[in-house]
Formats: C-alpha cells, structure tokens, sequence
C-alpha cells in the first residue's frame, strides 16, 4: 500500500498544478477547501473532522461522510494520469504497461459541485494560467474572421456579449450552437485522424475503414475527404456549415466557438463504469453496488450503451474555476442523466490532435481488434466495483434511498 499511497499523493499533486488553479487548503490536510465541502463534506477548518486520530485527507477517511462508488479499470493508452484527480473523483496508478493504465478510481457522485457556479461579469481578461485555452488549435481553429462572424451571428438572433456574465454567455451560447448546427448521424469518423504537419489526415492502416464509414454519409452528402473534415472534425467548418457530428466532434465545434468569443474551453474524455458489450462487467455492477437506487440506474444506462463507447465533453472556465459543460449542459455530473450512468475522466486536452486517440482508440475501433486484455468493444475493461456509504455520511442530504438497500455503513 506504500507504493500506491505514494503513486496517489503524486498525481495529487501533478493535479492541483497543471489542472486548475490553486487552492486554499485552510487545515493543511492535503484536501482543498472546496473540495472538502463540495466533494468530501468535511470540515475544512479541521484535519481530523471526526476525531478518530486519522486526518481527512487518507485515502479511505475522505469517504467517510459521503457515498462514493470504487472501480479498477484498465485503459488503454492514451491516458493522461496528471488529470484524472479532479472535482468528482479520485484516482491512483495501480500498474501500467506500455499499452494500458490501470486505476484505482474513487467516484464522489452525490457532490455539489454545479450549484458553486456563479458567473463573473469582467470575464473579458482571463488568469495567464488559462489564457492557452483561448489559443486557436489545429481542430480548434477559430481566426478573427470567425469571431466577428460569431459576434454578428449571435447579435443577429438578440444574444449580446457584453450584457451577458461568463455563465450565461457560455450557456446561452452551447444552446443556440445546438440549435444552429445540423447534426451528422451516420458516420463517426473523428478517431481515424491524426495530425502531421498540422493539418488531418487518415491515420495509416485505418483508409479502408475511414472510406467505409465515410461511404455511409456519402449517400446523402456528397463531399471530399477535406469536406467532410469542415463538417465533422474543424470547428471553423463546422461553425460555417452549420453541422457537427458526435460528442467528440460537438466538443471540438464548441470549443472552437467558445474560445473565438474568449471562454477559456478544453476537452475531456471518460467512459462509462464498465464495457457494456462484456455480460461479466455487467454482472459485476449488478452484484457489487449495494445500493437499489444507484445500481439500476446503472445498469439502466449500460443498457442503453451498444459496442464502442466513450464521452467527450468540454470544461470552461467559468466563474474564476474549471466547470463541466456537455453540450448545453453547465455543471454537468458524472453520475445520473447525460452521464452513461457514472463517468470516469481519463484525459484532458486543449485540442483533439494532441489527443493522439488514431494509434490505439481509432484502430482498435476501425479494425475491431481485440485482445487479451480488452477482450470486447471497448479500450477499457473494469475488474473490480465497490460501492461505501461513509460512517458520518447524511443520507437525506444527498436523497440516498436506504429502504431496500444492501448497504452498510463502513
């Protein structure tokens, strides 16, 4: 366990560094003190919040006052360990191999972290620690055409800027971007693409695949190559086409967008609790979340899921902090309703290309590979679920039902 507790307090660090900004850590237990009250709900003004001798910030003690659920899950590579501590979860190397990550992944579902979002009006000058995220990228490339295009677009259907705080420009904006774009449901190409020399290509080994899923939009759009990329991969294509694609290719078009009108955006990828296309990870959420609520909607979601799976979605900065956007969602959770039942966040990028997903994700999901590891549809396989409630954990705060339950208290 030293190893690992070690391995923890170093991603926990990377994390608070390149992340997001700093935070005050008022008793010094290692825990922010937002954190402490919208993710763990400890006291942060004391290091021992209940007295028991250990501090807050132990990996098993910052449990104890709220229902959090634990996994193990291999990923393939790309994963980007230095993010996956963040506001909803908690996450620690257990192994790693040149092809895959192994975590152990501590989820916080019932946090409060939406209802802290309040808007600022003198958005206009960012941090320097945020201004990259307004740089134009080689999916992200907004130019000052665009933006004064946006402007007078957004003008033109009654949305004013300058009236307008950093939340509700970034929601009032993800609204009508929906809303303008046409989406593109046949095809789902964004993982076939890499990036030399900075401009799109098909990665190698993946032509015939790209021109097969390309041949089923080609039906009804009839464009190049290049075309196709200003209607599903480039978000200044996008903008002017008025389409998008899937959540990756959405999360690149908003991006594009948000950071021409001058909100801080990245993107984030994660996946959902376990590989629906396995029946044993299945059955391993079925038999290991202990509570009746939490484990249906679960399994309500991996139901919906069918073969290769994942979600990206944006982050903006906000009100002087990061906060989750999917779609038009602002304060999006990783658990419940536009969530595939419980998200774990494994990488954030300021730009699909530095993603890299083409070498693993886009071949594995182009020439459906399996393997020994990675045995179904997806780059991800989850080995071990668990679920707490914690000993001092307010129930009726977080509208867990008990009735029924399996649950104890630990």
């Amino acid at each position: 366990m030293k190893k690992y507790t070690f391995t923890a307090f170093l991603i926990f660090s990377i994390a608070v560094s390149v992340y997001a900004s700093p935070e005050p850590d008022s008793d010094g237990d290692g825990l922010s003190d937002f954190q402490e009250i919208h993710k763990y709900f400890t006291d942060p003004d004391k290091r021992d919040t209940d007295g028991d001798g250990i501090p807050d910030g132990d990996w098993q003690e910052r449990r104890e006052y709220t229902y959090t659920i634990r996994i193990v899950v291999k990923v393939m590579r790309p994963c980007n360990t230095a993010v996956v501590n963040d506001n909803y979860q908690d996450a620690r190397v257990l192994s790693e191999t040149k092809d895959y990550v192994e975590l152990e992944v501590v989820h916080y579902p019932f946090n409060t972290n939406a209802e802290t979002i309040r808007g600022k009006a003198d958005w206009k000058e960012q941090p320097e620690g945020v201004k990259h995220y307004l740089e134009p990228g080689i999916t992200t490339n907004w130019d000052e055409k665009l933006r004064k295009d946006i402007i007078e677009a957004l003008e033109a259907d009654n949305i004013h800027l300058e009236k307008l705080t950093d939340k509700e420009a970034v929601e009032r904006v993800s609204s009508w971007l929906m809303k303008r774009a046409r989406y593109l449901d046949k095809v789902f190409t964004t993982y076939y693409v890499y990036y030399p020399d900075g401009h799109p290509k098909i990665y190698p080994g993946l032509e015939s695949a790209f021109e097969q899923e390309f041949g089923r939009d080609k039906a009804n759009y009839n464009w190049t190559i290049d075309g196709h990329f200003d209607h599903e991969l480039l978000g200044k294509g996008m903008f002017y086409n008025k389409t998008h694609g899937s959540c990756t290719s959405f999360a690149v078009y908003l991006t594009t967008v948000l950071r021409a009108i001058g909100i801080p955006t990245r993107m984030v990828l994660a996946i959902p609790i376990a590989d629906s296309s396995d029946p044993n990870q299945i059955q391993l959420v079925k038999k290991t979340i202990s509570n009746n609520k939490v484990r249906q909607t679960l399994l309500d979601a991996l139901k919906d899921l069918k073969g290769f799976t994942a979600h990206t979605f944006n982050e903006v900065y906000v009100g002087r902090r990061w906060c989750r956007l999917s779609y038009s969602k602002l304060g999006q959770n990783i658990y419940g309703e536009g969530a595939m039942g419980l998200l774990t966040h494994i990488n954030t990028f300021a730009d699909l290309s530095d993603a890299n997903l083409a070498a693993t994700w886009g071949l594995r999901y182009g020439k459906g590979k399996r393997d020994s590891i990675f045995r179904y549809s997806n780059p991800y396989i989850t080995t071990d679920v668990a679920d707490r409630l914690g000993l001092h954990c307010n129930t009726n705060q977080m509208n867990i039902e008990q009735k029924g339950a399996r649950m104890s208290q630990e």
